[in-house]
């Protein structure tokens, strides 16, 4: 009887198993950008919540104290014309952010904070005893308020950003004041840690978020902005926001009304191209974080170089962020979180950043 051999087994041959993998790449490469689309979008939400839980806190320091935090611990330049800069002798810069920790659930962090340096807005440095003098001054290191400017707070951070990719310095506050005197426009700057490359650059805790100070805080200046203007007709100091130097800013003074009122918005850095986001080498410590300006939010260029009058160029002087599209995610003062477009019309910016222009303007929903 003959014994049968049963069915003869054939494998793939070269071409098919290469035809294989290639529809197998196609597909990975049709699946790849969906998946980063979706990532983004979770990333996004989750910084939208974290803007959410920023004007939750503002507005429970708000119930609390009849006022938001003041933006940062600097000189009131309010009707002072011609002073220096800044006197790091007797300011010590301490920001809102800081103010608002015992409300984002940050109170031993803030306790580290307040148990060296006063955080009274009404007082500073001048004239103290010798023995309070670094309660006033913004000399940091290894005392209490240094040890909580190393933390590291989840929820200042954007997770479409690396804010912790800048090592080179450490943008710790803008600083406006009157320019050329009182009727000149006034003028901002940043400070920011001298030491480049210093091991403290890799620990000190940043922020991809900072509260609005308006066009450029305010100084006090009686300077009246062209009839070329974007907002023309109208005094700088009038364009302030909700948190400037030494801000004491209670509801009743956001006349525009809360739902016209920028209260916070991302950042990111400087950069050694700003315009391709390459080379991040700085970005903002949250413990002395001020209220961004917004005096640089042009969406196009106009005149010198673009990293200065473009907004989709990344620096120090402007809101920015990381999110597919450009788009910028802002606090309004009534709590609603809106996404900015970088070809939001310069003007916006302006007006919505100020807290009582009185003007209108249509911005995002």
């Amino acid at each position: 009887m003959k014994k049968s051999s049963g069915e003869l087994h054939r494998g793939f041959t070269l071409v098919e198993l290469l035809v294989v993998i290639a529809i197998i790449g196609i597909l990975v490469g049709l699946l790849l950008p969906a998946v980063q689309a979706a990532r983004e979008a979770a990333r996004r939400m989750q910084c939208t919540n974290n803007l959410k839980q920023l004007g939750l806190a503002a507005h429970n320091f708000e119930s609390a104290t009849k006022r938001f935090p003041p933006g940062y611990l600097g000189i009131n330049r309010v009707g002072t014309a011609g002073l220096p800069q800044q006197d790091w002798n007797t300011n010590s810069g301490v920001g809102h952010l800081t103010y608002m920790l015992p409300y984002m659930e940050q109170q031993a962090i803030y306790q580290l904070v307040e148990s060296d340096k006063d955080l009274n807005v009404d007082r500073d440095g001048v004239g103290v005893a010798t023995a309070q003098a670094s309660r006033y001054d913004i000399v940091w290191s290894t005392n209490n308020a240094w040890t909580a400017g190393n933390y590291r707070i989840g929820s200042l951070l954007c997770p479409s950003d690396d804010a912790y990719g800048g090592t080179r310095y450490t943008a710790m506050l803008l600083h406006s004041w009157a320019a050329n005197g009182l009727a000149g426009a006034p003028a901002s700057s940043l400070w920011y840690e001298g030491t480049p490359d210093a091991s403290w650059h890799l620990t000190m805790g940043k922020t991809n978020y900072m509260g609005c100070a308006g066009r450029r805080g305010s100084t006090g200046t009686t300077a009246v902005t062209v009839a070329t203007d974007p907002v023309p007709g109208v005094t700088f100091q009038s364009l302030k926001g909700i948190f400037y130097q030494r801000s004491k800013t209670k509801m009743a003074e956001i006349l525009d009304g809360t739902s016209n009122t920028i209260m916070f918005g991302e950042v990111t850095g400087e950069f050694d191209n700003p315009c391709r986001s390459i080379g991040r080498h700085t970005s903002f410590w949250f413990l002395t974080a001020s209220g961004m300006i917004t005096h640089w939010m042009q969406s196009v260029p106009t005149s010198g170089t673009p990293w200065q009058t473009a907004v989709a160029c990344k620096t120090w002087f402007r809101y920015s962020s990381f999110h597919s599209g450009g788009i910028i995610n802002t606090t309004f003062a009534d709590g609603s979180v809106r996404g900015f477009s970088l070809n939001t019309e310069y003007r916006v910016w302006l007006v919505a950043g100020s807290m009582a222009d009185g003007q209108l303007f249509e911005g995002p929903e």
